[in-house]
């Protein structure tokens, strides 16, 4: 049964292949043939992850690798390891992709051909997760720390974190550093998914959506794929959706007085990024604007009732 399963399966029929498999499973189960009941409890995990049932594929991927343990089959286990790890990867669960293809190597004996080339291809699965997962944790150091790090020392505190935060290589830092800032085209067969996915943003943000995107919200906050929403950023630039394309949002920074020509206000709030501030309450003391203007890269302007300062 799970042959004829197979055949519904490679034709496309998951219905058909699914009934096959449930049907196989339960003639191995009468049967008790251990091998046959985790064969066909891979194939029905399958049959869920196309229908993009993700959960369900994943509880018959561990029952069937439950049993290839018992068995003692180290490589269907290593092979069903790195399955689960790339669903996870899918979801970007880094942490947990690695965890599973780091499993799926320890299963493996990598002195046997047959089994180095599986070992490889996990190989290269776990540094890609590993990759995606070292970007995302220092894209959050960058925006918790921007206040505290000067641009002079930012690619130095950001190479130190990496090691001792991230167990980078010293000389991977660079690499890292590379990839973040990289720039990444999209092209014709990419339209259609940045389209749906920039106006899937607009409409969750709704009132809320300033025309400010960063790379930090994309990865760390919606969970995007870095590539993704580097292509994304630049989509959305290109037509003039956003304004700018940072790595990291600008935090929010308390100012005591701010003067504006013969202008003194106490601003509620001075966002570092270029996102548009009312400012209010005329005070006396004063801070000379050039030092603003120099530190935060922001320019100034009064209003029409000259008692309002508009930062953009």
């Amino acid at each position: 049964m799970n042959l004829i399963g197979l055949i519904h399966h490679d034709g496309k029929n998951l219905s058909d292949a699914f009934d096959s498999y449930n049907q196989a499973f339960s003639l191995y189960e009468e049967s008790q043939d251990n091998q046959g009941i985790a064969e066909s409890l891979i194939n029905i995990g399958l049959v869920h992850q196309e229908r993009m049932l993700y959960s369900e594929a994943i509880k018959n991927y561990q029952e069937g690798l439950r049993i290839y343990n018992s068995l003692g089959d180290k490589v269907k286990a290593a092979k069903i390891l790195h399955t689960i790890g790339y669903i996870s990867y899918k979801h970007r669960k880094y942490s947990d992709a690695m965890r599973y293809y780091e499993d799926a190597l320890d299963n493996l004996d990598l002195s046997k051909p047959e089994e180095v080339v599986i070992g490889e291809f996990i190989k290269k699965a776990l540094k890609k997760a590993n990759r995606n997962f070292i970007v995302k944790q220092v894209l959050k150091y960058e925006f918790e720390n921007q206040d505290r790090i000067t641009s002079k020392i930012w690619d130095n505190e950001v190479n130190t974190f990496m090691v001792r935060k991230l167990d980078v290589d010293i000389n991977e830092t660079t690499h890292y550093r590379r990839f973040l800032n990289k720039k990444i085209k999209y092209d014709e067969m990419d339209i259609e998914e940045l389209n749906f996915l920039g106006k899937e943003i607009i409409d969750q943000l709704g009132d809320r959506f300033d025309h400010q995107l960063s790379l930090y919200d994309l990865v760390v906050k919606l969970n995007m794929n870095l590539k993704k929403a580097k292509k994304l950023g630049q989509y959305l630039l290109d037509h003039k959706i956003i304004n700018n394309f940072p790595r990291v949002p600008r935090n929010p920074i308390n100012i005591d007085f701010i003067e504006v020509e013969d202008i003194s206000i106490k601003p509620k709030l001075l966002e570092k990024d270029s996102r548009k501030t009312l400012i209010k309450n005329p005070l006396e003391e004063r801070i000379h604007i050039d030092e603003i203007k120099k530190e935060f890269n922001l320019s100034f302007r009064k209003s029409v009732s000259n008692k309002i300062v508009l930062f953009t």
